[in-house]
C-alpha cells in the first residue's frame, strides 16, 4: 500500500515541558503509540510527542494534528528511525516535520509538588473510596481499598503487591532507609506495560514525599526524602533490568521533583485543608484517561502515602 503523506507539517507543537529539549539535536524513534511517540538521545534519555493535553509531561510536547494525521501509528514510522530537532521543527528522515513555531514551554515550578496543608486523613480515606469504585468500574490490577486489607499471594496481584508498598511505607515512616528500599524494589517494574503498576505507583507516592517533605517541621524527614530519592536515581542508573525505558525515565523525573501535569492537578486537590469535591472528581477523570491504568495507579500511590504519613507528618490530632 503506498502511503500518501500530508502537506505542510503533520500538525504544531503548542506546548512543551521544562524537560523538552529545545536546542538542535539528532534523535531516533524509540516507540511508537497512537497518541503518543518516543525519541530518544545519544545518551538515552527519552522525549516524547503527545497528541493530548493531559499527556503532557516534562519531558513532552503536545502537538496538535492537523486533520490528516490523528494517531501516530498510521504514519509508518519505526524504532531506530533518524529524527533532526532544530529550531523551528522536527523533521523525520521520511520527509515527515513537525512545526515549533509559537510553542509555549511549562515552568518546572508547575510540574513540581504543591504545598500540603494539614488534611484530615478522613478526607483522604473518603477521596480514595471514590478512586477504588473507580478502579472496580475500569477492571484495574491495582485497587486502592485493597492496599488496607489484609491478602495474600493466593489473593491474586493485590496479595503480593499490598505487603510490599507496606513494607515501602514503614521504611518511610521509621526512616529505614534499607526497608523503603526493599519496598520500593519489589514494586518496581511490577505488573504489565510500558508503564508497569509498581512504577506508576511509585511516581504517585514520590509526588507525595515531596509534597510533605516541603511542608514539614522535621528536617529529618525532610533528609530522609533526599536520600531516599538519591538511592532510587542511583538503582536506576546503575541497572537497565529493574523496568522499561519508558518508565525509568519517568521515576526519574520523579525523583527530581517533576511529574506529569495531571498528576501535579490531583495533587494539588490535596493541597488545601478542605478537598474541593469537584476538582476531585475533575482531576480523577483527567487520570483516568491516561493509559489502562496508569493515572489511577498514580493517584493510589500518592493517597496511600498521604493516607500513611499525614498524621506522623503533622500530628495525631489530624486523622
Amino acid at each position: 500500500m503506498r502511503t500518501i503523506w500530508p502537506e505542510g507539517p503533520l500538525g504544531t507543537i503548542e506546548v512543551m515541558g521544562s524537560r523538552f529539549p529545545s536546542s538542535p539535536r539528532v534523535l531516533s524513534v524509540h516507540s511508537v503509540f497512537n497518541t503518543s511517540l518516543n525519541l530518544k538521545d545519544k545518551d538515552g534519555s527519552l522525549y516524547a510527542l503527545v497528541m493530548r493535553p493531559s499527556q503532557l509531561h516534562p519531558c513532552t510536547a503536545v502537538m496538535h494534528p492537523k486533520s490528516t494525521c490523528t494517531e501516530f501509528s498510521q504514519l509508518c514510522l519505526s524504532a531506530g528511525q533518524k529524527v533532526m530537532l532544530q529550531e523551528e521543527r522536527i523533521s523525520f528522515d521520511c520527509g515527515l516535520w513537525v512545526s515549533f513555531v509559537g510553542a509555549m514551554r511549562v515552568h518546572p515550578y508547575n510540574e513540581a509538588a504543591p504545598c500540603v496543608s494539614s488534611l484530615k486523613v478522613k478526607s483522604i480515606t473518603r477521596q480514595g473510596n471514590e478512586l477504588s469504585k473507580a478502579q472496580h468500574g475500569k477492571g484495574t490490577l491495582l485497587v486502592y481499598d485493597a492496599l488496607f486489607q489484609h491478602l495474600d499471594v493466593s489473593d491474586g496481584f493485590m496479595g503480593y503487591f499490598s505487603p510490599h508498598a507496606k513494607v515501602l511505607l514503614v521504611g518511610v515512616q521509621t526512616k529505614n532507609l534499607l526497608v523503603a528500599e526493599r519496598g520500593m524494589q519489589a514494586l518496581l517494574g511490577l505488573g504489565p506495560g510500558s508503564t508497569p503498576v509498581g512504577d506508576d505507583f511509585l511516581c504517585g507516592f514520590l509526588l507525595a514525599l515531596f509534597m510533605l517533605s516541603q511542608s514539614a517541621d522535621d528536617s529529618s524527614f525532610t533528609h530522609f526524602v533526599q536520600v531516599f530519592t538519591t538511592s532510587i536515581r542511583r538503582m536506576l542508573h546503575d541497572s537497565f533490568h529493574y523496568t522499561t525505558d519508558i518508565s525509568k525515565h519517568m521515576l526519574l523525573l520523579a525523583c527530581d521533583n517533576l511529574f506529569a501535569q495531571a498528576l501535579v492537578a490531583f495533587a494539588k486537590v490535596f493541597s488545601q485543608a478542605q478537598v474541593d469535591e469537584v476538582q476531585f472528581a475533575g482531576a480523577l477523570q483527567v487520570l483516568s484517561g491516561l493509559g489502562h491504568s496508569s493515572g489511577f495507579d498514580a493517584a493510589s500511590g500518592l493517597l496511600y502515602c498521604l493516607h500513611g504519613l499525614m498524621p506522623e507528618i503533622f500530628g495525631k490530632g489530624d486523622v
